[in-house]
């Protein structure tokens, strides 16, 4: 199948999660975004509709597979599947993660199965391998970490005023350390010498040692793996990055980097460590890796959200990392992205490249609400941040668009730049959970020896699906210790429809359900209906069912904190959602709906079309223009409004 004659054609998936067409047009008008623009003179950028539920894992898959989530059977990050308890969702998190959950060909099986080869990079649901002729690196979905050793830190002394995002009440949680004066680290030259220990949390004593002083003006930072300075493995000043220093952590072998961020003369200090990284481990062949990672640097997991640890006011959620390392990180991701794809297909020339990219998407959830007036967290300050943050990370993905098509694209190559949805701002929290429980159609009983809630199923007649937003009936004879008889189960289904179609924000007066129906209203039927809940629902923008906190998306065990809590609530750690908004949601210039940009082989220049397309039509499309079959259960359509 290799692109040698017209009659062998390859194409390139260059995937950018949460890609917003009205920002990517805000900015090719601006010139942020140049290699594109030149690149779409001769291509189209159309809008692209999600399948539902509109988040990363879902989506990736029916671009991968051209199916819609009902016959993949892939459901966003968390999901009980009919049959199994209303708890399931809490153990079996990862298994929306993987390929294998899905039950519809992906488009890389078809191409091996053709003798093609393919290259799958950082994308979501390609891990672990299937198919043949397929190289996969990476590939967990982000949030999976089947990888990473640990989290980031910040280590700190006195407060930290760099390392943060200047946001609202952003906050995080450093590990205060303490310089002392030392007369070790001879071998280190300048004034003043300071030293101290830098821990891995969790890892102690694994961890190095650190030897502030003062070089020609300037304070300095050294790090060595010894207190006496004898093995030094960077020397840094302030905003200067470590290369990737080599770690052994839980008997592996392991990576990690530093940057200086502040070093005062007054002892002010932060610095700030990536996580701890495999060097091996993430390829299929598995021998990928470690050239990859001795080349390049480790593969960092999911390229996402960096988290420094917040405490209870941010246990999880988007980034609170100050905009420039953020930016940096970004660019770092793009350099290892482009370098990576471009020399493995310079060393063995794939067919396929399936790729993704994930800082966009982060920042939308961490920023995006900050670009709409009517946020109530708003400040000038916080949106030129905003604005910024916005128009370099666009700029990053131009970049990394050029580089790919630059080395990997020829005249037979045909190039879809797409993403798996927009994101609309949001600062209302609603907890369906809460809500089914106080009309009394969930169940708890109070634990006194552990002191918590703990789930009654026996007498609970429903259990929502924290994600993706479905409602089960607790079934007789379909779910263990279901209450409610078959004869019931209509009824029991009305009852939760109309208590959330009749809930009003007491705060606002606004119903905050768009829409609440029964699966089979919204024909969700197919080959994984058996994945689809009883009952759907869709929340209008501003409402989020995600607000950054740790156990919002667990049923089984509920603190008397969580218990406490009012159904609907403001929030602002995070700021942009997508997942419980249809995929025709706007918010004046936001959209939940994603973008492809179509140029190259067999690709007309069509400008931007009003009428937009499915992403379940992007695999279908590609395989023609490869001049294969499209995946076995595509139920999407060939764009032929697209070609040239």
């Amino acid at each position: 199948m290799r692109h040698e004659s017209s009659d062998s054609k390859r194409a390139l998936m260059i995937g950018v999660d949460g890609a917003m067409l009205s920002m990517v047009k805000k900015y090719l008008k601006a010139g942020s975004m140049p290699e594109t623009a030149k690149l779409l003179e001769s291509g189209t950028a159309v809008e692209a509709m999600p399948a539902v539920p509109v988040d990363t894992p879902t989506n990736w898959t029916t671009l991968a597979t051209g199916a819609e989530p009902v016959n993949h059977g892939i459901n966003s990050f968390i999901a009980k599947w009919a049959g199994e308890e209303l708890t399931a969702q809490d153990r079996e998190r990862p298994r929306s993660l993987r390929s294998t959950t899905s039950r519809a060909e992906l488009l890389w099986e078809t191409v091996g199965d053709l003798g093609g080869s393919s290259l799958v990079i950082n994308y979501p649901v390609g891990w672990p391998p299937k198919g043949e002729g397929v190289r996969v690196i990476g590939g967990d979905t982000p949030g999976g970490m089947i990888w990473h050793q640990t989290p980031e830190e910040i280590y700190a002394q006195g407060p930290v005023t760099d390392a943060v995002l200047k946001l609202h009440e952003i906050t995080m949680n450093p590990l205060q350390v303490a310089f002392e004066p030392t007369e070790e680290w001879t071998s280190v030259p300048g004034s003043s010498p300071e030293s101290t220990y830098l821990p891995i949390s969790g890892f102690e004593p694994a961890g190095f040692h650190a030897q502030r002083r003062l070089v020609d003006g300037e304070v300095c930072l050294a790090l060595s793996r010894d207190p006496g300075g004898r093995s030094i493995v960077a020397d840094l000043r302030p905003g200067q990055w470590s290369p990737w220093i080599p770690i052994e952590l839980n008997e592996r072998e392991s990576a990690t980097r530093f940057r200086l961020i502040r070093a005062d003369r007054d002892g002010g200090f932060e610095l700030y460590r990536t996580r701890v990284e495999p060097v091996d481990g993430y390829t299929h062949p598995a021998e990928l890796a470690t050239h990859i990672s001795a080349t390049h640097g480790p593969y960092v997991e999911g390229l996402e959200c960096p988290n420094v640890r917040a405490g209870d006011e941010r246990p999880f959620g988007p980034s609170n990392l100050s905009g420039d390392i953020m930016l940096e990180l970004a660019d770092q991701q793009v350099q290892w992205m482009t370098d990576v794809i471009c020399e493995q297909d310079a060393k063995e020339p794939f067919d396929l490249l399936m790729s993704h990219y994930h800082f966009i998407d982060y920042i939308n959830h961490t920023m995006l609400g900050y670009l709409d007036p009517e946020y109530p967290y708003a400040a000038e300050s916080y949106t030129r941040l905003t604005e910024q943050v916005y128009e370099e990370a666009y700029r990053a993905v131009d970049k990394l668009v050029a580089g790919i098509v630059r080395e990997c694209a020829d005249p037979y190559t045909s190039i879809v730049v797409v993403s798996d949805h927009a994101c609309l701002p949001c600062w209302r929290h609603i907890s369906v959970l809460d809500i089914l429980r106080q009309e009394g159609l969930v169940a708890y009983d109070w634990d006194s020896e552990h002191s918590r809630y703990v789930l009654d199923p026996a007498n609970s007649l429903v259990g929502p699906a924290l994600q993706p937003q479905h409602v089960w009936v607790n079934l007789a004879g379909r779910e263990p210790d279901g209450p409610v008889k078959p004869s019931e189960f209509e009824s029991v289904r009305q009852r939760v429809i109309d208590t959330l179609s009749t809930v009003v924000d007491p705060a606002t007066g606004e119903k905050p359900f768009e829409l609440v129906a029964r699966r089979e209203a919204l024909n969700l039927s197919g080959l994984a209906q058996d994945r689809i809940g009883d009952v759907v629902y869709f929340l209008k923008p501003t409402y989020t069912t995600w607000d950054g906190s740790r156990d919002v998306n667990t049923i089984g065990e509920l603190t008397p904190q969580r218990m406490a809590r009012s159904p609907i609530s403001p929030t602002h750690v995070v700021s942009g959602v997508h997942t419980p908004y249809l995929p025709s949601a706007q918010r004046g210039d936001f959209h939940n709906s994603a973008m492809a940009l179509w140029f190259g082989a067999g690709l007309g220049a069509h400008g931007m079309p009003e009428t937009p397309i499915q992403l379940r039509d992007v695999a279908p499309t590609l395989a023609y223009l490869m001049g294969i079959p499209g995946p076995a259960h595509a139920d999407g359509a060939i764009r032929y409004s697209l070609l040239g």
